[in-house]
């Protein structure tokens, strides 16, 4: 497997040398580039040809939000923002990020957002060899249509792995992407009643055919662990129902 190309980009040299450790025990990537603040990262980036940008958001001279932006004017890389900021979720998953990690950085959430941008990475060149058009669903339960810049995208509920209420705003994930919806948890759960999407908190949907591992404290149901690599908490208030759902009482 090629190496992803990697370049990352804080201005606090401190967190770059953090960012470099975790990175250390990641098979298959390669550190192609370092920078301190916005502007000297997009110069830099057009000569890096990096794969996967991590990205802080409050830099000088040019922020890691308004520098996603620059990107997604002229690369593909794959953006990963770093930060101690949660405020900026929303913002960053609307410029198409692959993921959003809150500082202090632990190694297992930099694995998890490298293999999900080397999936989308993936699936963005089986598309572009393919061509081929999604097919329409049966039923309008089975996909959302959810804008994307100028345009709307349709999302296969099949497709999600889970969904995370921010807000005003439900952030839907899928292997390979991540997507924003406005919409309440209840209008939510009117559009999953019958698919395989089951609540799992007041705040988290998940797809019940993409669960891969259960984890407990003591008896009671406390995590699951999804095809994508995340770990959801399950409430105490859900966790019986849960544990119906999946078989795994």
């Amino acid at each position: 497997m090629t190496p992803l190309r990697l370049f990352l980009v804080d201005d606090e040299q401190s967190a770059i040398r953090r960012l470099t450790h975790a990175l250390e025990g990641v098979a298959e990537v390669e550190i192609v580039g370092m920078a301190h603040d916005g502007e000297d990262a997009f110069e830099k980036l057009g000569a890096a040809h990096a794969d996967v940008v991590f990205l802080d958001i409050e830099m000088p001279r040019l922020n890691g939000v308004d520098l996603a932006r620059r990107l997604r004017q002229c690369s593909t890389a794959q953006i990963i923002f770093v930060t101690g900021l949660s405020e900026w979720a929303v913002a960053a998953f609307e410029l198409e990020a692959a993921d959003y990690i809150l500082k202090p950085v632990q190694q297992d959430r930099i694995v998890e957002a490298i293999s999900r941008a080397r999936r989308r990475m993936d699936a963005a060149a089986r598309e572009k060899r393919s061509g081929s058009p999604l097919p329409s669903p049966d039923d309008e339960k089975q996909a959302f249509w959810i804008p994307k810049g100028n345009s709307k995208v349709r999302v296969f509920v099949d497709d999600i792995v889970r969904v995370e209420a921010s807000k005003d705003y439900a952030l839907i994930y899928t292997s390979n992407n991540t997507f924003i919806l406005r919409a309440t948890m209840k209008q939510l759960s009117e559009r999953f009643e019958g698919t395989g999407m089951i609540r799992v908190h007041r705040s988290a949907f998940l797809n019940l055919k993409l669960v891969l591992k259960a984890e407990y404290a003591g008896r009671r149901l406390a995590k699951l662990h999804t095809e994508d690599g995340a770990v959801v908490e399950v409430s105490t208030r859900y966790s019986r129902h849960v544990e119906d759902l999946i078989g795994a009482r």
